[in-house]
């Protein structure tokens, strides 16, 4: 397993966990090269669609992901934060 997927599937499953602690119904989009890693539901309705970064420095949101991102929220007429 190449250490970039195992620093990925480390963050994601994290993100997952504190979701499920919240209430919500959790799934992971594994190794999907698509701008959404976990989809996230809870019993109010509230839909977290999540992509899921490191803190280090090197890892940033490539052009092409914020992109797609953005489109994604224009399509689906939600509001997306980037940090």
């Amino acid at each position: 397993m190449r250490k970039q997927y195992k620093i990925g599937y480390y963050y994601e499953r994290k993100v997952k966990q504190i979701l499920e602690k919240d209430g919500y119904l959790v799934w992971r989009s594994p190794a999907s090269k698509s701008p959404i890693d976990i989809i996230a539901i809870n019993d109010k309705g509230y839909i977290r669609l999540i992509q899921v970064k490191s803190f280090r420095k090197y890892i940033r949101l490539k052009p092409w992901e914020i992109y797609n991102l953005k489109e994604l929220a224009k399509n689906l007429k939600i509001l997306i934060i980037l940090i």
